[in-house]
């Protein structure tokens, strides 16, 4: 029964509460503390310039790569495949490409406008894709080369033609579905393009599939697939910082081997312009999703040395330097210790005009076109000498303009193109936030309350708050707040106690949800997606446990505790905890449609539990307002 909290000090109410809140603030702080942590990992450097024996030929052509991700396309949004056709027809027109990658997502895996509903497979979409391509002229591009993201494999059981529509409509019949290697001869190094699949199938709808995980044995084979002698480029869908999984035979990580590569060209995320930054000495760039925008990246190379540039499509006239190396982008995998080098480029367009260039504002002299390497396609030069060491700005006539460095050895960077979501959904925060959840809500289940000292510490605290003692001392009060907080459960009924018990270990020995892939019916636990005989981990399974604890049982413990407290609680906070629960009931009807329909909606357990779990409080509820009606009554 809660008892009125008029005979109570304000005070003594208010170090109370904070002495409550500490331990939880102690938790937020820990978790911040630990994503900042993470964010500390995105600095680079410093790096020790590259020793270049061979020098910078004029004889020797840049090769360039352009990369677009995420078309999306689906036929019901008509106006997207025109967009996306044009951007493709612009692409060639004015840059002229002979390589062009495409990193995932070629097509919606949806027939619907709203993202948020439940995928699989449209053949429509892909003839979209199909036409795209045709009406654009990219089915003519010299080489072109695809890899699959999440959206071209949801809902596919096995990696045939009758299945698998990215393989019927992209693949070969003999090229392998999770590595293809594509090699490009070049007269400085031989370029090698590695298109790496982490997702294994069979694969459901999302949100599973958004940070997959690398088994050892396909860790091995894009391990093995690197070759030292040539210029390696990763191409995957997925970021570096979204896969994740045991080490290889070797003992490397997904990310170290991902550092072997010089480039690494990824989607995914949907940035509003690239992400390009730096992942030990390979350069990376998330690029802008085509069918948002008319943006797209190029990396270009030039005597080995990566760069990467985002430019767009309708973009007449376009310069990008390949030498020197902007002070963003270099490694230690570029010679950027020379003092007199060759000013390199890139120029896109019928005829180059003579373009005055500024280093530190004072002029250095014209950058000149010294022959045409493809048709509308120039290669420009101006030679500097005897510049001092340190940062320098380079300035050309209004058409580029950046920083670049002159040294043996860097400073360190901090690769800021990395958002706070990009932290937050990091494997080791996902995983390190539910063992912390798991934990604490675990604690509070254990029945600490039967050990003696705990029964006096929640005897003396409650004679404490309300005015029985005023003698507490403020030590004892951080001491005792807590564990008050951790074992408000003591005054429940066991049989109350024992529902709260069974809804923290369901998730442990049942599946979470079900959910049908063509053929089969799959189940995801806490531990992963369990499908022909084995577990594949999804970290986005954990994320839902985590909002399972924060919007479902640590509401629901709340209000139990509140109820059976000794102390006095407000209504508007036991209101709250009702309302959280309402919200987790709301997210998970429309997590299990987006999961897997109503299939998953109507045989998985969460369903009901997270059902039942809504109404439990609310029967309390209406017993106490039944109880205040009846001594309401009396009193009259």
């Amino acid at each position: 029964m809660m008892l009125n909290p008029s005979a109570r000090p304000l005070n003594k109410c208010s170090r109370f509460f904070i002495s409550i809140f500490l331990p939880i603030s102690i938790l937020l702080l820990s978790l911040v503390i630990y994503i900042l942590f993470l964010e500390e990992s995105t600095r680079s450097g410093p790096f020790t310039s590259l020793k270049d024996n061979f020098g910078i030929s004029d004889s020797l052509d840049p090769v360039y790569i352009i990369q677009m991700t995420d078309l999306h396309l689906n036929h019901v949004i008509k106006g997207r495949t025109e967009f996306i056709t044009s951007v493709m027809r612009e692409v060639i027109q004015n840059y002229n490409p002979n390589i062009v990658v495409f990193s995932g997502d070629i097509v919606d895996a949806s027939e619907h406008t709203f993202c948020l509903m439940y995928h699989e497979q449209f053949i429509e979409n892909w003839l979209e894709f199909n036409k795209s391509i045709h009406d654009s002229g990219m089915i003519n591009v010299k080489k072109v080369m695809y890899v699959p993201g999440n959206h071209d494999t949801m809902v596919v059981p096995n990696d045939t033609q009758e299945y698998n529509l990215y393989r019927r409509f992209v693949m070969k019949p003999e090229e392998d579905f999770q590595i293809q290697v594509h090699h490009i001869e070049n007269g400085f190094k031989d370029i090698q393009i590695v298109g790496f699949e982490p997702v294994e199938l069979p694969i459901t709808s999302e949100p599973i599939g958004f940070m997959p995980m690398v088994r050892t044995k396909l860790l091995d084979r894009l391990e093995k697939s690197i070759n030292k002698s040539y210029i390696n480029v990763y191409l995957c869908h997925f970021p570096y910082f979204t896969t994740w999984g045991p080490k290889s035979s070797t003992g490397k990580s997904v990310g170290e081997i991902i550092q072997e590569f010089d480039s690494g060209l990824t989607g995914h995320y949907h940035p509003r312009s690239a992400q390009i930054s730096r992942f030990g000495n390979t350069l990376t760039v998330v690029s802008s999703p085509t069918f948002q925008s008319r943006k797209f990246s190029i990396n270009a190379i030039d005597h080995g040395y990566q760069s990467i540039h985002e430019v767009e499509s309708d973009s007449r006239n376009k310069l990008i330097i390949t030498y020197p190396i902007k002070y963003s982008q270099i490694t230690s995998r570029v010679d950027f210790s020379k003092k007199s080098f060759p000013i390199r480029g890139l120029f896109f367009g019928d005829v180059f005009p003579n373009s005055s260039v500024l280093i530190d504002g004072s002029s250095c002299g014209n950058l000149v076109s010294i022959r045409e390497i493809r048709n509308g396609v120039h290669l420009v030069r101006l030679h500097v000498y005897n510049l001092s060491e340190g940062d320098h700005k380079l300035e050309i006539s209004g058409m580029e303009s950046f920083t670049f460095f002159i040294g043996e050895k860097t400073n360190v960077f901090h690769e800021i193109q990395r958002d706070i979501m990009s932290l937050i959904l990091l494997y080791p925060v996902i995983r390190g936030s539910l063992i912390l959840l798991i934990i604490y809500s675990g604690i509070k289940l254990i029945p600490l309350w039967k050990l003696g000292f705990v029964e006096d510490s929640n005897n003396q605290l409650s004679d404490y708050v309300n005015g029985a003692n005023s003698e507490y001392s403020s030590l004892k009060l951080v001491f005792s707040g807590p564990l008050y907080l951790i074992t408000r459960l003591h005054q429940s009924p066991r049989s109350v106690y024992l529902v709260l018990v069974f809804l923290y270990l369901w998730v442990f020995v049942c599946p979470i949800y079900f959910a049908r892939i063509k053929y089969m019916t799959v189940s995801c636990w806490i531990y992963g997606m369990y499908a022909n005989g084995s577990f594949t981990p999804f970290p986005m399974l954990f994320l839902i446990i985590i909002l399972y604890h924060l919007l479902f049982l640590q509401p629901l413990i709340g209000y139990i505790s509140h109820y059976f407290s000794r102390f006095y609680s407000s209504k508007s906070i036991m209101n709250v905890y009702i309302f959280l629960i309402f919200i987790w009931n709301f997210f998970w009807v429309y997590l299990s449609l987006f999961a897997g329909g109503f299939f998953t909606l109507l045989t998985s357990l969460m369903t009901y539990v997270s059902l039942f779990g809504l109404f439990f409080p609310l029967i309390f509820k209406k017993k106490e307002e039944m109880k205040s009606v009846s001594s309401l009554t009396l009193l009259i």
